[in-house]
């Protein structure tokens, strides 16, 4: 085998090393990446979060939970708006009239 062939074949070798090293970094440095997006998506969402904790949807300001006839409302401390979480107004629908002309009527104050 002649010297040139040595050397070129060689410079082959490294060549198909680099590239397969260089395709490794690749790939580590965009699951870093993704890994770095998403840590800092959670945290933007993490943040509004908490900047909108316990918040009026209507006006921004805070808000107070109440409990009326076992519901836990929301009402805003400045516009007196009242916001339900998730399944308590279907809960409020679902129980009985009796039940919720007492819950209409301490929330308007008529009690």
């Amino acid at each position: 085998m002649s010297k040139e062939t040595k050397h070129a074949k060689e410079d082959q070798w490294f060549m198909e090393n680099e590239r397969v090293l260089l395709e490794q970094k690749r790939r580590e440095r965009e699951k870093e990446l993704e890994l770095y997006r998403q840590e800092n998506e959670k945290a933007e969402r993490e943040k509004l979060r908490l900047a909108h904790w316990q918040k009026c949807p209507k006006c921004g300001n805070d808000m107070k939970v109440e409990i009326l006839n076992d519901i836990e409302i929301d009402r805003c401390s400045v516009c007196a708006g009242i916001f339900f979480d998730h399944g308590e107004l279907e809960s409020l629908l679902m129980s009985k009239q009796d039940n919720r002309f007492k819950f209409y009527r301490r929330m308007f104050g008529l009690d």
